[in-house]
């Protein structure tokens, strides 16, 4: 399965789209919004991967102050920040503003 965060009605909507996977035996990799799929990914036992998407990484970089990234294969949030431990980019916010 490959639930979007952004499409299946946001986190709650997507762990359930995760558990009723898991009750099948389906593997999950969770498609785009990387982000917050990554915190999601922390608390789902049948993920496969996360898709970490460099068009994606463009727009993160855009938007956010800073954000946790893969190192040596690895990656997880950021462990003592609360949320997503993501802060938007105040010049990002006055650019883009409407």
């Amino acid at each position: 399965m490959q639930p979007d965060v952004g499409r299946v009605g946001g986190v709650t909507e997507w762990l359930k789209v995760a558990h009723l996977a898991h009750a099948f035996n389906l593997p999950v990799a969770p498609h785009a919004v990387q982000l917050v799929h990554l915190h999601l990914a922390c608390c789902t036992p049948n993920l496969k991967v996360v898709e970490y998407l460099a068009v994606s990484e463009e727009g993160d970089r855009v938007w956010y102050t800073e954000f946790p990234e893969p190192r040596d294969g690895y990656w997880s949030p950021y462990p003592d920040r609360p949320g997503l431990g993501l802060e938007l980019s105040p010049e990002a916010l006055r650019k883009y503003a409407v």
